[in-house]
C-alpha cells in the first residue's frame, strides 16, 4: 500500500508524506532506493541497490541493558531486586 495523498493515516497518527515514493513496510514509511536516506523513529534506510534497514537503539534498549546490569550487580551480593521489592512493600504495609 503506497502513501500518495497529502495525508496519509498511520496507526492512530497523521502520515505527511513529502512524495509518491514512500511506501508502507510492516506499518512503517520506507523510501525507494533512488532517492536520499529516510530518517525513522527507529530505523533508517540506507541507500544501495537493496535497502539495508538498521535498527536504532531505543530507550527500551537501553533500559534492558541497565536492568541486566542491575541484576548480575545484585546477584553477585547474593540480592535479588525481586527480593528487595517485596521487602519494601512488607514495611510499607507495617508502617
Amino acid at each position: 500500500m503506497s502513501c500518495s495523498n497529502e495525508r496519509e493515516y498511520m496507526g492512530g497518527h497523521n502520515c505527511r508524506t513529502w512524495n509518491d515514493n514512500i511506501i508502507w513496510v510492516k506499518g512503517e514509511c520506507l523510501q525507494r532506493d533512488d532517492k536520499d536516506l529516510l530518517n525513522l523513529r527507529f530505523r533508517s534506510v540506507k541507500q544501495s541497490l537493496k535497502s539495508i534497514v538498521e535498527r536504532k537503539k531505543s530507550l527500551l534498549d537501553e533500559v534492558a541493558e541497565q536492568e541486566t546490569a542491575l541484576e548480575l550487580v545484585l546477584g553477585e551480593h547474593g540480592m535479588s531486586r525481586k527480593k528487595r521489592v517485596e521487602s519494601k512493600s512488607k514495611k510499607v504495609a507495617k508502617a
